[in-house]
């Protein structure tokens, strides 16, 4: 079931000195190995070593992918796009917005707090190649946790205006050094949490038509499950502070989005967009992409 996307799939180190030498590693970098989210054995190297590069090696890197797994998931897709558009990027995972619960059994390195947050704001402000910052989170898991946990750990029940809020000022201050931020949107979701699973055990039973139910959904559903939380998204843009690409573009609008397709699995989990979904997404996106690169900030 591995599935091959050469020749995007040499992914390469960027060393923090690549762009500035201010790097605070032990703040910005989760301390765990990323996997190729298409159920192959590879792994991307270390985090805590290095960035990775995305589009033309050769060149100082323009635009930024932050975020944590959902960040890694558009990576593929976003380097291919970056490729064929001649634009330098470089991947930076990090989680960067501070709505987990604490009681989440995750590595300490994986909480957003103030170290973090302005580690990452001086990072982004040293280096003024950086023009464009990518962010992509899993919003609406963001918006139904039970509490919110501020950057100094103080903690409060969840409010959509206490997301709004925190998201704006985020997003603003990125903006405000005048960078172009591009929020990706809510994507697909599907019942199933392992689609390769799913797939094999009705292979092992002999369906010839195996039940797609669990690994599909439609754009309806994806739009009332975020409407909530795609408001909020929305209002930021509407602010002129960002521009929102949307995820959900890889769901036709007049039938569900099966995702596992031509024998490519489009999704690696429930949430997660596999190497191949992200690159079929970005086939999509590349258009409004490139506008967007060709911008200062949004609307110019």
């Amino acid at each position: 079931n591995a599935i091959q996307i050469t020749p995007y799939d040499e992914w390469q180190a960027c060393e923090p000195g690549t762009l500035d030498n201010d790097f605070d590693q032990k703040n910005l970098l989760m301390n765990r190995s990323f996997v190729d989210l298409a159920n192959t054995s590879r792994r991307l190297p270390k985090t805590e070593a290095f960035l990775l590069q995305m589009g033309p090696a050769s060149k100082t890197p323009h635009l930024l992918l932050v975020g944590d797994s959902h960040a890694q998931s558009m990576y593929f897709g976003l380097n291919k796009a970056c490729t064929e558009l001649n634009h330098p990027g470089v991947l930076l995972c990090s989680t960067i917005m501070p709505f987990w619960d604490l009681q989440a059994k995750l590595s300490s390195d994986y909480y957003f707090d103030q170290k973090k947050g302005e580690a990452l704001m001086k990072w982004i402000k040293a280096n003024p190649c950086i023009t464009h910052v990518v962010i992509a989170q899993f919003w609406r898991t963001r918006s139904t946790s039970k509490t919110f946990t501020h950057w100094d750990n103080s903690r409060e029940p969840m409010t959509h205006e206490l997301l709004y809020q925190s998201l704006r000022e985020f997003v603003k201050r990125i903006h405000d050094m005048d960078r172009h931020v591009i929020l990706m949107g809510a994507g697909p979701e599907i019942p199933c949490s392992n689609p390769p699973r799913h797939i094999r055990i009705s292979v092992r039973k002999g369906e010839s038509e195996p039940d797609m139910a669990p690994l599909s959904c439609t754009r309806q559903a994806i739009d009332n499950l975020n409407k909530d939380v795609n408001a909020i998204l929305q209002k930021i843009a509407d602010e002129g502070l960002c521009t929102i690409l949307d995820t959900s573009a890889i769901i036709p609008n007049d039938k569900p989005f099966v995702s596992y397709q031509d024998k490519n699995f489009l999704m690696y989990d429930d949430n997660h967009l596999s190497s191949e979904g992200s690159i079929r997404l970005f086939n999509i996106l590349k258009p409004q992409l490139e506008k967007i690169l060709q911008q200062a900030k949004p609307g110019q």
